[in-house]
């Protein structure tokens, strides 16, 4: 009778206690789905500043930037006085501790930046979506892939329909670098949204690789395909051919450095000998690109280069002008009149020019620890990682173009942190986050009908990596 009762009443107890946690898991994805979306907010855009929009395109971004602060001030309302999956539980590893040493070496900038509220502006978001990420790494990253890669067939999809209903002043780029129509649809640069595209497209690849595609694709098959192809399609008529080719090599390193065994090896030794080739015949292979009509100055990119590393001179050399003071027009002196770019196309030269050479070293370092972490994970989880290939994607996105240092945060910035935090705080091994659930779930129902008490360490799946 007695051994009856209270079994009874352990199952309503485990009852109750997977309710907790299915609506903790349901919390927890909608608060991942609102950080998604203010990041892909900040690049909406209302028309070009030609047709009088500039101000809108102005106020949606720091609208933006709004929802992202309000979304961090909700998660840590929201885990105070938590003990569930809900409570901030994230130590700080120690990617975290280097990304805090870049913050700072972006703030102490402001000191003797030549626009000192400019800087501390932009370093704001920076924080914050750090911090955001720190209070999500608990979402499965499964559910994380399937809200980006839906977030990306949205995208996609009302970037074409703006075609015909807002029209081609709206929907393409107003000066187009390639001379053929470039898409931008409802952001508000093409190259913003075609590095969204190739963004969803490698982690898509990388669902299939490790068996995700049932936890991330649509119920049904056709629609799967649908937004495959949606998403190929903006892709290509974005005309974002530098991020094209950063998410394909990004993709191919992921796939060779991922995962245990000696090809890791063979991998490294034969990038090591194509990039000793490359560097011992640069000369003939710019010569050959150049005869076959390649643009060698990757549509003026390498004049810009140039051009801020004129304005990087001995006096700054060492702590930079000030974070993000590159496009203020006290350096409208190093840009001819009839082309001011607004950035200098370059996470690094940009770095150098704003924040010096303490301030390219922190991101460098920064870059370092992101992909030890990443890679790290890949190998004790034994997976393709997904923060692996977001991080690469940054660093080579960072060469020509603003990732790291720009001041518009980029979403592809915000995805990379969010995948690194869930990832670097993954159990060792590699399970779904259904089985996960489960198995917690069988503990608790164990512990409480055995009569007895289940602590936090007892309760928790997996192990988390060491903190710094």
């Amino acid at each position: 009778m007695s051994t009856t009762v209270v079994q009874k009443s352990g199952e309503a107890v485990a009852d109750f206690l997977d309710q907790g946690h299915a609506s903790t898991a349901v919390t927890r994805f909608k608060l991942t789905a609102g950080f998604v979306a203010a990041l892909v907010a900040m690049n909406l855009q209302f028309g070009s500043v030609k047709a009088g929009s500039g101000l809108a395109n102005t106020l949606i971004y720091n609208a933006a930037n709004i929802l992202l602060l309000l979304m961090t001030v909700v998660l840590i309302v929201n885990a105070i006085g938590r003990h569930d999956d809900v409570g901030f539980r994230a130590k700080l590893l120690a990617h975290d501790a280097i990304y805090l040493v870049w913050l700072g070496a972006l703030t102490t900038s402001i000191v003797w930046s030549v626009a000192p509220l400019e800087s501390f502006r932009s370093i704001v978001p920076l924080a914050a979506v750090w911090m955001a990420t720190l209070f999500l790494h608990q979402v499965p990253v499964t559910d994380a892939v399937r809200l980006v890669v839906f977030a990306a067939v949205a995208v996609a999809f009302l970037s074409l329909i703006a075609v015909p209903v807002m029209g081609g002043e709206f929907a393409y780029q107003p000066v187009s670098s390639t001379g053929a129509p470039e898409l931008r649809g409802i952001f508000d640069h093409q190259l913003r949204l075609g590095a969204f595209m190739g963004l969803a497209i490698g982690l898509v690849v990388l669902a299939v690789l490790n068996g995700d595609t049932r936890w991330v694709r649509s119920r049904s098959a056709t629609v799967s395909v649908l937004g495959f192809t949606l998403l190929a399609l903006v892709l290509v008529l974005s005309r974002a051919r530098l991020y094209v080719g950063d998410a394909v090599v990004a993709l191919l390193f992921t796939v060779l450095l991922s995962r245990r065994g000696a090809h890791k090896v063979l991998s490294l030794l034969a990038v090591a000998a194509v990039a000793f080739f490359a560097s011992m015949n640069f000369a003939q292979i710019l010569s050959k690109l150049e005869n076959s009509g390649f643009d060698t100055s990757l549509t003026g990119r390498t004049d810009i280069w140039r051009r801020a590393l004129n304005g990087v001179t001995d006096k700054d050399l060492w702590f930079g002008n000030g974070f993000d003071t590159f496009k203020l027009p006290f350096f409208d002196y190093l840009y001819p009149v009839h082309y001011r770019a607004s950035h200098a196309h370059s996470s690094y030269i940009q770095a150098l020019f704003e924040t010096g050479l303490i301030g390219l070293f922190a991101l460098i370092l920064l870059i370092c620890a992101q992909l030890w972490v990443a890679w790290k994970h890949s190998q004790r989880c034994n997976r393709f990682s997904y923060s692996l290939f977001l991080v690469l994607y940054c660093a080579l996105g960072s060469a020509t173009g603003l990732v790291y240092t720009d001041s518009r945060l980029s979403p592809i910035f915000g995805l990379m942190l969010l995948f690194l935090a869930i990832e670097s705080r993954s159990p060792s091994r590699s399970v779904t986050a259904d089985v996960r659930l489960q198995n917690a779930d069988a503990v608790i129902r164990r512990s409480v009908v055995g009569g007895r008490a289940l602590t936090s360490k007892q309760g928790s799946v997996g192990r988390e990596t060491e903190p710094i």
